[in-house]
Order: C-alpha cells, then structure tokens, then sequence
C-alpha cells in the first residue's frame, strides 16, 4: 500500500507573499518547506550544474510544451537518448518535476513556486 503524504503547493508571482505563506503553514503543519531546495535536489538527483538550475528558475512554460516534452522522456533515466537529445532548459525542466515528485511521493510538505502544482497534477 503506498503512502498518502498531504502535499500543498503554493504558486506565486513577485510580491504575493507565497514564501511567507508556505513558511507559516507549514511551521503550523509541522511538515517541511521546499522552495529555493528543490532547485538543489533536483541538481545533485540529475547531474545537471546547479547554476543552470537558477538560471531556468520558473521560466514560463506552457502546458504543449510540457506534455510533449513529457511523452517523449523515460522516467527519470538521464542517460537515454532522448533526454540526451534535448534542448538543455528542458532538460533543467524535467529535471525539476522529477524531483518535485519524488518528494511528494517520500514525504507530506508544502512546496512554494517552481511549477510544483504542475508537476503533480
């Protein structure tokens, strides 16, 4: 039986206070906080340099993209070909998802920004 971990995403736009939000809730949960870390996470899981992860942050990317990207990707291998042959902002994207959902999947938090909402839908 797998786990049921309570997972809260939070997006937000410059300004909107989301940070400060997610920090409260979960301080009130008493669960842990990803914002800025899984930007790290997603950086040792993949092998990808953690500077070209924040120089990716949060770029828009529309949901085309996304599913194309996605339908042509094996799970989570970095080595296949075609990861291997992808432009290398999606190569930071799927990296992130990938990571974004093996917290979820390893544990209950709140998660700020970096299209987390996406990730799990």
């Amino acid at each position: 039986m797998k786990n049921l971990n309570t997972i809260i995403t939070i997006g937000r736009q410059f300004g909107s206070g989301g940070k400060e939000i997610g920090t409260r809730l979960a301080e009130d949960l008493g669960v842990k906080l990803y914002d800025k870390e899984m930007l790290d996470i997603a950086a040792k899981e993949s092998g990808i340099c953690q500077e070209l992860f924040e120089t990716h942050d949060e770029k828009p990317t529309n949901s085309f993209l996304y599913s194309l990207v996605m339908d042509t990707y094996s799970g989570g291998n970095y080595t296949s070909a075609p990861f291997l042959d992808m432009p290398l902002n999606h190569k930071v994207f799927l990296a992130q998802f990938e990571s974004i959902k093996k917290i979820a999947d390893r544990e209950s938090c709140v998660m700020v920004g970096r299209c987390a909402d996406y990730a799990l839908a």
